[in-house]
């Protein structure tokens, strides 16, 4: 059951192999445990999570912490899981409403193609501020 879901492929250094010591390291964990979360209503505990992204269960223990604190992702301590939280979903479909119409590379079309029926549009003026 090796789905590209299962475990992530880490997105560490350039596109041509090489380390970037440039790049924080605890930043990149932290997307990729925000990759885990492919559709809409997952929820998933700190042991998948782990499994998927190849970190030590202690270090996915922390970053999720940190993620909930902020609001990217919401805890649910009957199920021990977590899911996506507000915070995410708004980040995303600002993303989404900003260039809806405009794509500028076929990598933005492609995300906006995956975005849209997974996240769905933001109402009329949710974004507005």
């Amino acid at each position: 059951m090796e789905r590209r879901s299962v475990k992530l492929t880490v997105q560490e250094g350039t596109s041509k192999g090489r380390k970037n010591r440039d790049v924080i390291q605890v930043l990149l964990r932290a997307f990729n445990i925000l990759r885990c979360f492919e559709a809409r209503n997952m929820r998933l505990g700190n042991s998948e999570i782990a499994d998927r992204c190849g970190l030590p269960r202690s270090t996915v223990s922390r970053l999720l912490l940190t993620l909930t604190e902020i609001g990217q992702l919401v805890y649910f301590p009957q199920e021990q899981k977590y899911a996506p939280g507000s915070n995410a979903i708004v980040l995303g479909a600002s993303f989404v409403a900003e260039n809806k119409n405009r794509p500028d590379s076929a990598e933005e079309q492609e995300l906006q193609n995956e975005c849209i029926p997974r996240y769905g549009r933001p109402p009329a003026g949710a974004l507005d501020q």
